[in-house]
């Protein structure tokens, strides 16, 4: 009676996870998973034995293209390989960043040595998450093996929606407005710099620094913030990042004009204020998006660095 109860939650676990993936327009069935991703940066590997109720938490909260699942678990009879372990090692074949989701504690087996060797090889961020799991367990073993974090553990569906979030959104674009700051940064105080050298003499300096401030606004990636940016633990983030980049690209024109000012002779009043004014516009960005990261840093899961 007990296999049947169980039976009877698990499919409807899997009935929840369906139509999170169909529903939301996720891929077909497939083979092997019951949903493949599309190319994608990140894939979700998860345990069909969720509660029905956690199940549910991932709706809204995880891209249904990105969702695989699997029955994990297998007590390797046989000289099967661990089925985890194999779903990693395909997974990391595929994406960037792998998270893990699973009730049950891992494959009863040893791990496969050469199979860790190669999702550890593959350099791969990897997350796991405990869902109602206690520790210690096998879980900790498998997460120390492949150089990943500690696992997360969730205690609810409330607080497993809120823990995917994080990894799913809040960091990596807290991540990629940090960068965007790092990578400006040292342009911008180079163009500052050299621009104060007014003598006629180091204008070639000036202009070099202004191409490689421009350059380095090129280089800011915010499309891990632009992806997410319809989510609201991210628009004000990705709202800063567009900030930065215009806010930098008014200081980088604004040092044109009083460059072309300098080789003119003409008066250098205006200019020069237009260009004080957009700097200190650029660093209010910079110091508001420094307070905003401060903030999440006090909540995160994890330090990010």
């Amino acid at each position: 009676m007990g296999d049947l109860a169980a039976g009877r939650r698990i499919s409807r676990t899997v009935a929840v996870l369906l139509a999170v993936i169909v529903l939301s327009g996720g891929s077909a069935p497939s083979r092997g998973t019951i949903a493949t991703p599309r190319a994608h940066h990140i894939e979700v590997l998860v345990d069909t034995a969720l509660s029905p109720e956690s199940a549910e938490a991932l709706i809204g909260v995880v891209d249904p293209n990105a969702v695989t699942l699997h029955r994990f678990g297998d007590d390797c009879a046989g000289g099967r390989r661990p089925s985890l372990t194999r779903a990693l090692r395909d997974a990391v074949a595929r994406v960037d960043r792998v998270i893990v989701l699973t009730r049950r504690d891992v494959d009863t087996c040893p791990y496969a040595d050469r199979l860790i060797g190669e999702i550890r090889a593959a350099g791969v961020a990897l997350d796991f998450i405990g869902d109602d799991l206690r520790a210690p367990d096998a879980l900790d073993g498998l997460a120390a093996a492949t150089g990943a974090p500690d696992p997360l553990r969730t205690a609810n569906p409330a607080r497993l929606a809120e823990v995917l979030g994080w990894l799913l959104d809040v960091e990596p674009a807290a991540r990629a407005l940090s960068r965007a700051v790092d990578v400006l940064g040292p342009a911008m105080v180079r163009l500052e710099r050299t621009l104060r050298v007014v003598l006629d003499n180091h204008l070639v300096a000036t202009g070099l620094a202004r191409e490689e401030a421009g350059a380095a606004v090129a280089a800011v990636d915010t499309s891990e913030l632009e992806s997410r940016a319809d989510r609201p633990s991210v628009a004000e983030m990705a709202a800063l990042a567009r900030t930065l980049r215009e806010r930098a690209g008014r200081m980088i024109d604004a040092s044109a004009r009083v460059m072309d000012t300098i080789k003119s002779g003409g008066p250098r009043a205006r200019p020069l204020a237009v260009y004080a004014r957009a700097g200190r516009e650029y660093l209010d960005t910079v110091r508001e998006i420094r307070q905003v990261l401060d903030a999440l840093a006090v909540k995160a899961l994890r330090p990010w660095g």
